[in-house]
């Protein structure tokens, strides 16, 4: 089974997401791709961050970072986002700061240099935003997670915490996906 993660390296609830994944390791095929909030929640009338990446919106510099690796079919690239949400969300680790993914890449055995090169590349940027404004087109997304199905069905999903077993964690992520997979009438569910 095969589907899209929207993500954001800022976002406690992709991080959450993707424990709950890793913890139910169920065999899915998991295409994380990005979306900056820092983009999506400014509410200045037709400002791009991605146009003033001077500025460093939250989020941006990692999501260049996993882009770069990603389209390089790099095979550490799964490790790299894993490992990336594990030091922004476990250690504090500021992930816009190029040394910091640095040497979060090296430690994977990524060359350093791919990363710099691509925190500096003006294209990586550009990438970056056609896949986020992509999303908002083609799924009126606004937030992260969200789960999009090979029919390009959509839903947010928002966990909490991951549980300490496995036994939970499979048949809650399995309900989860099938949801955003058979059930396109469910756009949101929210417990208040």
């Amino acid at each position: 089974m095969s589907f899209k993660v929207y993500f954001d390296f800022t976002c406690p609830y992709s991080y959450d997401l993707r424990k709950w994944l890793d913890l139910a390791d169920l065999g899915y095929d998991v295409h994380w791709r990005g979306f900056l909030q820092a983009q999506s929640h400014d509410r200045r009338p037709n400002y791009r961050v991605f146009d003033h990446s001077d500025e460093h919106p939250p989020g941006l510099a990692a999501l260049c970072a996993y882009y770069v690796l990603r389209t390089s079919g790099d095979p550490h690239t799964d490790g790299f986002h894993r490992a990336v949400l594990e030091a922004k969300h476990e250690r504090g680790v500021d992930i816009d700061d190029t040394d910091e993914l640095c040497k979060v890449a090296v430690d994977l055995g990524i060359d350093s240099s791919l990363i710099a090169d691509a925190l500096s590349d003006p294209r990586a940027i550009r990438d970056v935003a056609a896949e986020h404004e992509d999303a908002v087109i083609s799924y009126a997304m606004t937030d992260t997670p969200t789960v999009v199905s090979p029919d390009h069905e959509s839903l947010y999903v928002r966990l909490g915490a991951p549980p300490e077993d496995e036994a939970t964690a499979r048949r809650v992520m399995k309900t989860i996906v099938d949801i955003a997979l058979t059930e396109p009438a469910i756009r949101e569910l929210r417990r208040t």
